[in-house]
């Protein structure tokens, strides 16, 4: 017994020196990551697009990298990655160095393929961090001209009395067009055939020809066709009309409780210094208050959305899961 107190004091003494060893680390490690920040960045960023060159997500990528270099004082660089469905370009930016040099402008395609139950090269959550949210874009329901429907209760009603007769194009299987459709066809209580292609573009040509008979998009791709009176927009998938088409009912107006849209976020490689994180979060944010951007987002019916890198990972979140529950129940198989 008389040992006892000797042992408690050399145990003590142990802890106490792993307790210090610990606080160092952590204040070294602390302090690396702000000086990383403080130096940031130190050359030109890579913003990584997952899409072709020239398409929408493109077009946008380089409109914010223009805003970004401003602000950041280095040049931003748009990088085309497309392939797969997206799952290269993300594959390429999770795999890349964590020292914020390495940006993905992201879609919603990256909470489908996680949702998708598909093996991937990339974990969302383990191998990438959220940045900010950066905006959502308006989806609606549009039919040919010589459809015949007035509204989206007449495609309902026409549905319901020749269940699969009526098709609807979409920019291939797996999509967010696909699957926003899919969750309106569930919430109508409608069957509806099907037809893929690859791209919006060519599903959008076979509409206007009649060999498809509806679609559910981008407002600001449709936009340009509803507005020359090519298409017919039946109805808005938000929570209130848009302006610039005031006519156009939403969904719930007409006793369809079906609300979509698609977006645009940036994440960066897992652990990116916090620092850095914050900075280009608050770049985001600075660029979205900017008139003139706000201007050119809103000429493509979509709306700035910045959020903290805390809230965008719950909103990640909360898509992967609304994704899941669309695929599940509607039983989607993935290429």
């Amino acid at each position: 017994m008389t040992g006892q107190p000797i042992v408690h004091r050399h145990l003590a003494s142990r802890i106490g020196w792993l307790r210090a060893l610990l606080a160092v680390a952590g204040l070294t490690l602390l302090g690396a990551q702000a000086v990383s920040a403080q130096h940031y960045p130190s050359r030109p960023l890579r913003m990584v697009v997952p899409f072709p060159g020239g398409g929408p997500a493109d077009q946008f990528a380089r409109i914010l990298a223009d805003r970004l270099s401003r602000g950041l004082g280095q040049p931003v660089v748009v990088l085309p990655k497309e392939g797969a469905g997206t799952i290269i370009g993300v594959d390429y930016a999770a795999k890349s160095s964590p020292d914020g040099h390495t940006i993905l402008l992201a879609t919603d395609s990256v909470a489908i393929n996680t949702a998708s139950g598909r093996k991937l090269p990339y974990d969302l959550f383990r191998d990438l961090a959220p940045v900010s949210l950066v905006l959502r874009s308006r989806q609606i329901l549009i039919a040919g001209p010589s459809s015949g429907f007035a509204s989206v209760n007449d495609l309902v009603a026409a549905a319901k009395a020749n269940p699969g007769k009526l098709t609807y194009g979409t920019s291939g299987v797996g999509t967010a067009v696909h699957l926003s459709t899919e969750r309106f066809r569930a919430v109508a209580g409608i069957t509806l055939t099907h037809v893929p292609f690859k791209g919006v573009a060519p599903a959008m040509t076979d509409l206007l020809a009649g060999r498809v008979d509806m679609m559910i998009l981008s407002l600001g791709f449709a936009g340009q066709h509803i507005a020359s009176g090519k298409v017919r927009a039946l109805a808005l998938a938000d929570e209130k009309r848009y302006e610039q088409f005031p006519e156009v009912p939403t969904f719930r107006e007409r006793r369809i409780d079906f609300i979509s849209f698609a977006w645009y976020g940036v994440l960066v490689p897992k652990g990116t210094p916090a620092g850095i994180v914050t900075r280009l979060s608050e770049e985001i944010g600075q660029a979205l208050a900017e008139p003139e951007l706000r201007k050119r987002i809103a000429a493509t019916a979509a709306e700035p959305m910045p959020l903290s890198p805390q809230r965008f990972e719950a909103f990640l979140q909360d898509d992967v899961k609304r994704w899941r529950d669309v695929i599940r129940a509607n039983q989607v198989q993935f290429n």
